[in-house]
């Protein structure tokens, strides 16, 4: 009857360790997934507000046209307002305007 207890407190402690192994892995794979759509909510993030920097600079190189040293002082001001903007809409995440998708 001893041996009996023994096994099954043997194959009972196997099956919590086997659970308590699933359950870490488990919760591994579970922050693994919250990791990967930070990083996609955080690379669609950086696009979008690469897309409107790139339209800013769109607009003010067309607005400019071929730039001459008069201009340029204009041309570098509505830049910097441009970018000023996209790391204002960009918060707590600056970096993100300033990255290339490269």
């Amino acid at each position: 009857r001893d041996e009996m207890l023994s096994a099954e407190a043997a194959e009972l402690a196997a099956e919590r360790a086997r659970m308590e192994v699933e359950s870490v892995a488990s919760k591994t794979a579970m922050k693994r997934m919250s990791v990967a759509a930070e990083r996609i909510a955080w690379r669609r993030r950086r696009l979008a507000l690469t897309h409107l920097r790139d339209a800013k600079l769109r607009e003010i190189y067309g607005e400019f046209g071929d730039v001459t040293e008069r201009d340029e002082g204009a041309l570098m001001e509505a830049q910097a307002e441009a970018l000023a903007e996209a790391l204002e809409l960009a918060g707590d995440d600056p970096s993100a305007v300033l990255l290339d998708d490269n």
